[in-house]
């Protein structure tokens, strides 16, 4: 009987471990464009100097990804980017400048 619940709880341990290996593995932002990682770098520097100046600038660079004279980024880093801009604007400064730090460094090929 105990040897069962030992076992059990190996696995469930087991199980958990994977789930948390897969998680945190697959956290990231992968490849993004050149103008994403550019507004990565801006964005990194607004939460650094808590600058809501700055930030409005960059939502209006945003807004604008659509026109074809403006950025060349995809939907999702349009979205990845607003996200970060919110948290900042909410007064998470550290996290948001800590998520446009993650973008760039994701762009780094060892």
């Amino acid at each position: 009987m105990k040897i069962q619940h030992w076992i059990t709880g190996c696995v469930v341990l087991g199980v958990f471990l994977v789930a948390c290996i897969y998680c945190w593995s697959s956290t990231g932002y992968g490849k993004v464009s050149s103008d994403a990682y550019g507004v990565a770098q801006a964005l990194y520097g607004s939460c650094l100097a808590r600058s809501d100046d700055r930030l409005d600038m960059l939502d209006t660079l945003l807004a604008g990804a659509s026109d074809e004279q403006s950025l060349q980024i995809t939907q999702q880093e349009k979205k990845w980017l607003g996200l970060m801009i919110q948290k900042a604007r909410n007064g998470d400064w550290k996290s948001a400048a800590s998520e446009a730090r993650r973008m760039m460094e994701n762009q780094v090929e060892y």
